[in-house]
């Protein structure tokens, strides 16, 4: 929108930049007593400038009156200095480019190590609250959750039964779903049932395979003698070690 420019007498060095020459409102232009050289931009506005504009200047050339046409030289060095910003620019934002790459990786490597860091911890206080775990195994409160969870074996949480014994489904208060086999020991039978049932944990823990359930571990002493499972859901007891035990 710029009508009127003059720059004269500031004593200006360097050439007069092209970019004027798109300048559609100029009206009148002074760019006389500095010290400016090659070639005036290319348009009808500064072609059909008066001499005066440009008059006391180092070199200056160009297709106006009373300035002398602008050699080869004189172009290709102005041409030279605008391709000479080219590579300037393209390395500036290259540069920005791997900034703000590095920028994203070095975040995106650093939320992925708190995920990892937070998902260790939330490990941590899973194992820390299943009671079941080697670092809190406690057998007494193992017990006593048992014999809570199941209502000292209350009929309406037996999911099995069979000749040597019932399976009770135990929800406990922190820690998994179990599934425990409790020994029925009958008058005249209970050296042979306490044989089989010892038989039985020997066997548990000395074998490992896909087919069986988890074995956690089995209580010996008192009046509920049990074997403690991973609980399998829809009826699946029968991975469950056992003699003639039928899942309901």
């Amino acid at each position: 929108m710029l009508e009127h420019l003059n720059v004269s007498h500031n004593m200006l060095s360097g050439s007069i930049p092209s970019l004027f020459g798109t300048m559609t409102g100029l009206t009148s232009i002074d760019f006389s007593y500095n010290d400016l050289e090659g070639p005036v931009p290319d348009s009808g506005f500064f072609h059909r400038a008066s001499p005066a504009a440009f008059s006391n200047n180092k070199n200056l050339c160009g297709e106006v009156l009373g300035l002398k046409p602008c050699s080869n030289t004189s172009v290709e060095k102005e041409t030279r200095k605008k391709n000479h910003n080219v590579p300037i620019i393209i390395v500036s934002a290259s540069l920005s480019w791997l900034i703000l790459s590095l920028a994203l990786f070095i975040l995106y490597a650093l939320s992925r190590r708190a995920k990892r860091s937070r998902e260790s911890k939330e490990a941590m206080v899973s194992e820390a609250r299943n009671p079941l775990s080697v670092v809190n195994y406690d057998g007494k409160i193992v017990y006593e959750d048992i014999i809570e969870a199941t209502e000292s074996f209350d009929e309406k949480y037996c999911i099995g039964s069979g000749g040597s014994g019932r399976v009770y489904k135990a929800k406990l208060t922190l820690g998994p779903i179990l599934a425990i086999k409790k020994l029925l020991c009958l008058d005249g039978e209970q050296m042979e049932k306490l044989r089989s049932f010892t038989n039985e944990i020997r066997a548990l823990t000395e074998i490992s395979h896909k087919n069986i359930v988890k074995f956690y571990g089995f209580c010996c002493h008192g009046p509920h003698k049990f074997l403690v499972y991973d609980y399998i859901e829809r009826g699946n007891l029968a991975d469950v070690p056992r003699d003639d035990m039928k899942a309901k």
